[in-house]
């Protein structure tokens, strides 16, 4: 099954290279003047199976899908 990317935090997880690290996600988050914090993204990300630990802070992201719009 190939995951979905939905709206949440999506913004984030597109700036973001294929392997990345908690500090770039934190760099991502402070360019949108976000408040999220790194860690509930990256939870979610893996419980929806968009990322995978690759090392100590270290994640690459998984092939997804995008969602097409209702709007």
């Amino acid at each position: 099954m190939t995951p979905i990317i939905t709206k949440h935090h999506n913004n984030y997880f597109i700036e973001l290279p294929n392997e990345f690290t908690v500090d770039d996600l934190v760099n991502v988050i402070n360019r949108h003047n976000g408040i999220t914090k790194p860690t509930l993204a990256i939870h979610l990300w893996k419980k929806s199976g968009l990322v995978e630990k690759v090392g100590r802070g270290k994640y690459r992201k998984l092939p997804i899908r995008r969602t097409l719009s209702k709007e």
